[in-house]
């Protein structure tokens, strides 16, 4: 089972990723998954909450968390963000 390497950092947390290319790249990631990769398989896998990625999916979140949206990342990628 993958799980996020991220730390958080307190003065960080709940900055928002408006303008994020992580952010934007991800989301189309999530929304053009092959069918098999449901929710649950995600969640699975990663440890990222279904209703995160619900939420996520739809673009509803103001400030997503970094750790998860980097996580997802490079589950749906198949590649580490930094290469």
């Amino acid at each position: 089972m993958m799980r996020s390497q991220c730390v958080k950092i307190r003065h960080f947390q709940g900055v928002a990723m408006k303008n994020s290319m992580l952010k934007d790249r991800t989301e189309a990631l999530l929304r053009e998954r092959p069918v098999h990769m449901t929710y649950k398989r995600i969640y699975e896998e990663t440890g990222i909450p279904e209703g995160w990625l619900k939420q996520f999916s739809r673009g509803s979140m103001r400030a997503p968390d970094v750790c998860r949206v980097e996580a997802l990342y490079v589950f749906l990628a198949k590649k580490p963000l930094f290469e």
